[in-house]
């Protein structure tokens, strides 16, 4: 599991992206975004481009935790579409 706790946006990017690629392939991975106060479109787009790069390689990328300001992005964008979305982290873990 990944607990974030700041934005996910153009400058937090890479240091998210080497944490998600250097994860185990084959393997579900849970990002906590219960902290997180900015997903701006920069920040949806990375999330989307890494969903897809864990399904090629037989993972799953996981959200967990979307507080009201991030939910209200993923609904407006209906980006809910994309994404494996779960009320908390103990859901996703299964």
């Amino acid at each position: 599991m990944t607990i974030i706790e700041k934005n996910i946006n153009n400058p937090s990017a890479p240091q998210l992206k080497s944490h998600i690629d250097h994860s185990p392939e084959n393997h579900s991975l849970v990002i906590n975004l219960e902290q997180v106060d900015v997903l701006d479109s920069s920040g949806l787009g990375f999330l989307a481009g890494r969903t897809l790069k864990k399904k090629i390689s037989g993972s799953i990328l996981k959200l967990a935790n979307l507080n009201e300001r991030i939910k209200m992005v993923v609904d407006v964008t209906k980006a809910y579409m994309l994404f494996d979305i779960y009320g908390d982290v103990a859901a996703a873990a299964i």
